[in-house]
């Protein structure tokens, strides 16, 4: 497990700011796989004011939550996750992140994706303030699934009208992506194979 981001924060066009660098080893992202394989999955939701809604047109994919309560095996994955989160918060100059919310292993499988959305845009998740990727599989394990973010305009009309300013971001196995809550970001379809991701938030 790397102990230190070897990327800094990245400010774009709009002043997003965006933490990559290596997290875990490609045998660590087995052993999150592996870990995680017996636990119970459900199919991704999609929350609005009236709750879950199960919605593959806008996210398909398959989440299975890390609970050291179902596992104890699994708590050196979040305190991994929260050494990422206090890298972040030194270097967004922010204030502590806390993480409070269960991470989730999501499987995406081929015509699997998150179309755009925000992780702080609904009332049960307003109060998270960072979003974290990890990129579990290998990147010649799938095709398609590219992780993008909108660092160049506010507006998703704009955005789907005009690919060019979707930033794909890194597809390094054990590379973890942080971002604030609030940028717009999605998955595009997987078109061969399977990617799997670890995603978790600060508070």
């Amino acid at each position: 497990m790397s102990q230190s981001p070897t990327a800094a924060a990245d400010s774009a066009t709009t002043g997003t700011l965006i933490l990559n660098y290596p997290l875990f080893s490609a045998d660590e992202c087995q052993r999150i796989v592996d870990q995680t394989a017996h636990l119970p999955a459900r199919e991704g939701a999609v929350y609005g004011p009236a709750g879950g809604v199960v919605d593959p047109r806008q996210y398909a994919a398959r989440e299975t939550f890390l609970d050291p309560s179902l596992d104890p095996r699994v708590a050196w994955v979040l305190d991994a996750l929260r050494v990422a989160l206090a890298s972040a918060a030194r270097a967004f100059h922010a204030r502590p992140f806390q993480l409070i919310e269960a991470p989730r292993v999501l499987r995406y499988e081929v015509g699997g994706q998150f179309g755009w959305h925000r992780d702080a845009s609904v009332a049960h998740a307003a109060r998270r303030r960072v979003g974290g990727t990890v990129q579990l599989s290998a990147p010649d394990a799938y095709a398609g699934g590219y992780l993008v973010l909108d660092d160049a305009d506010p507006d998703p009309r704009r955005l789907m009208a005009d690919p060019d300013h979707r930033r794909p971001m890194s597809r390094h196995q054990g590379d973890v992506i942080l971002f604030a809550a609030t940028t717009l970001h999605a998955v595009t379809p997987v078109t061969a194979g399977v990617r799997r991701a670890l995603v978790f938030w600060g508070y």
